[in-house]
């Protein structure tokens, strides 16, 4: 079922929140706490609420010093493990104001970057089949593969019948 009505949404039992690049970096950082506001809101409604959230690379840029998004993939790959760790804390900071830890959550990869940032957080990580890195995806050592974000709702029913924190 697709809701294209806000009220809708207050009778779904799963919603997918996709959160860009340009709503959380930069001088928007401040609005994961809003962000976080809202899917607190829902998930003590008993909403499964599954969030997909971009930004590791345009959070990295003023940590790393770097005037725009870099355009060798091994810098693109560098800041993305920079900017994950801190969107990670940022979101757990956030989640800590409602008592939801982010063992709740998963990371989406595409890279070794990726799946050892995950490791440190203690999440689970899925890789996709769509990204950038030159390696398979299946030698990346995730918990599960995404090919579609469609999927990713049964992906992550799968990373948590099979004992993964998701």
């Amino acid at each position: 079922m697709t809701v294209t009505e806000r009220e809708g949404l207050f009778g779904c039992r799963r919603v997918v929140v996709k959160v860009g690049s340009s709503s959380i970096s930069g001088e928007h950082a401040w609005r994961i706490d809003a962000i976080v506001a809202a899917i607190a809101a829902a998930h003590g409604r008993g909403t499964e609420v599954v969030l997909v959230s971009s930004g590791a690379i345009a959070t990295a840029l003023p940590l790393l010093k770097l005037d725009g998004r870099p355009d060798d993939l091994a810098t693109q790959q560098a800041s993305a493990a920079v900017g994950q760790n801190v969107l990670m804390w940022r979101y757990q900071t956030s989640l800590d104001r409602f008592g939801i830890r982010a063992d709740e959550a998963v990371m989406l990869g595409d890279s070794h970057n990726d799946v050892a940032a995950a490791g440190r957080a203690g999440v689970p990580v899925v890789v996709v089949t769509f990204g950038y890195t030159a390696i398979p995806p299946e030698e990346l050592g995730g918990d599960a593969l995404l090919a579609h974000y469609a999927d990713l709702p049964d992906v992550l029913a799968g990373l948590t019948a099979a004992g993964s924190p998701a």
